[in-house]
């Protein structure tokens, strides 16, 4: 099997698409006024991010663990239905953040780190005095 061939490559791309939009498609604004100043265009955004920076993972998830993280990630959108107060929604993702964490092989986490801190790094050189994407610290 050639790991650069087109059909893997369209596959991976498929697969991380479905991932992205079954994690992140269709989920609620963080904040009923709309996306904190600084934030990404078009709001949404970091969820698409958080996809993308999972399914590049080296190594790749597994199908068990993407099944657990889109389990995750439902649980935390039923517990942040209704949930206004920002900080309790933040609360709510450093726990899932957390969680995420803890699927994850230790060479996984190393590299989720990593791109999470690029990422970061960017956004927030980009985004002067906005706050980090891919959730809390």
């Amino acid at each position: 099997m050639i790991a650069s061939s087109p059909v893997r490559r369209l596959a991976t791309s498929v697969v991380a698409l479905l991932l992205g939009a079954v994690m992140f498609g269709a989920i609620p604004a963080l904040a009923q006024d709309g996306p904190p100043p600084g934030g990404p265009p078009g709001g949404g955004k970091p969820g698409q991010m958080m996809a993308k920076m999972l399914m590049s993972l080296n190594p790749p998830l597994s199908d068990k663990q993407k099944a657990q993280i889109i389990d995750m990630r439902k649980a935390m959108e039923k517990q942040n239905e209704g949930v206004t107060d920002r900080e309790q929604r933040r609360a709510n993702m450093k726990a899932f953040y957390e969680k995420i964490n803890g699927v994850l092989t230790p060479a996984q986490q190393a590299d989720f780190k990593k791109k999470r801190d690029e990422m970061r790094a960017k956004y927030q050189a980009d985004h002067p005095g906005g706050p980090p994407p891919g959730g809390p610290n």
